[in-house]
């Protein structure tokens, strides 16, 4: 279930390796309180993968992030920022139960 703050998300692309949570912190902090900061690591490298997320408190502080930091230089790179949507969940997502014992009482009649 997603948390009462996911609406208040907004999505990063752009962002050079050396940019850090820290730094997307502090550059979206003018527009209201960032409850939290996150760039996205390649698991097996450890390099960014060249986007993050970042987390208002409030829907309004989202909205001003988007509309002036779209276009906005972080480290000599230019970001786009938009909307976060939630992540759809697949079939991969789903945790599988085995129930195999379940079926030998139905066939003992257990």
């Amino acid at each position: 279930m997603a948390s009462e703050y996911e609406v208040f998300k907004c999505f990063v692309r752009g962002l050079g390796p050396d940019t850090d949570e820290n730094d997307l912190e502090k550059e979206f902090s003018s527009f209201g309180n960032v409850i939290d900061s996150k760039i996205i690591y390649d698991r097996d490298t450890g390099i960014s993968r060249g986007f993050g997320f970042v987390t208002f408190y409030d829907v309004k502080s989202k909205k001003d992030a988007i509309m002036q930091m779209n276009g906005y230089e972080i480290d000599g790179c230019s970001i786009s920022v938009e909307e976060a949507w939630p992540r759809k969940r697949n079939s991969s997502d789903l945790v599988r139960i085995f129930v195999g014992v379940i079926h030998a009482r139905q066939r003992l009649g257990i």
